[in-house]
């Protein structure tokens, strides 16, 4: 998933207490990349100092990259974390960028069929789905206050 347009803070609030605290010390972007590689399993970042260590770094690096497993190494070497699923974030940041996506494409000239098929090739999901996604309302971003709070 690309973050490229899309305000982080909206699924940030969705995230598990150990997740907000890896993206404190990763950024949300690279802990995001984390959960999607990783979610629901337990994961010792090896120290490196011997070649199984090393070995471990390196299968790290393979499912997430090296600059996200550097960052890692220097937060958390030695320590088993626990990287959750964080499926409604993912989801609702799955939801945002194909929203965001969508009215760019719109913007751009594309049409709503074309739109629709891309989007839906792109992300596995029928284009059926992808309309009820950008249909829906809305939600007001973390900072925004409702009109009754």
């Amino acid at each position: 998933m690309s973050t490229t347009d899309i305000d982080l803070r909206q699924v940030q609030d969705m995230l598990p207490d150990n997740v907000r605290d890896m993206a404190g010390r990763i950024g949300l972007p690279s802990t995001l990349v984390v959960v999607e590689q990783l979610g629901g399993t337990l994961w010792r970042i090896a120290e490196g100092r011997a070649r199984r260590g090393e070995a471990r770094r390196a299968a790290l690096a393979e499912l997430v990259g090296s600059e996200i497993e550097e960052q890692l190494h220097a937060h958390y070497k030695g320590e088993e974390i626990y990287v959750a699923r964080c499926h409604k974030a993912l989801v609702r940041w799955r939801d945002l960028e194909i929203t965001e996506r969508f009215e760019r494409g719109l913007r751009d000239g594309q049409t709503v069929r074309s739109l629709l098929n891309d989007l839906a090739r792109e992300y596995s999901l029928s284009s059926r789905w992808i309309w009820e996604v950008v249909n829906r309302p809305s939600e007001p971003s973390p900072q925004q206050s409702t009109l009754f709070h």
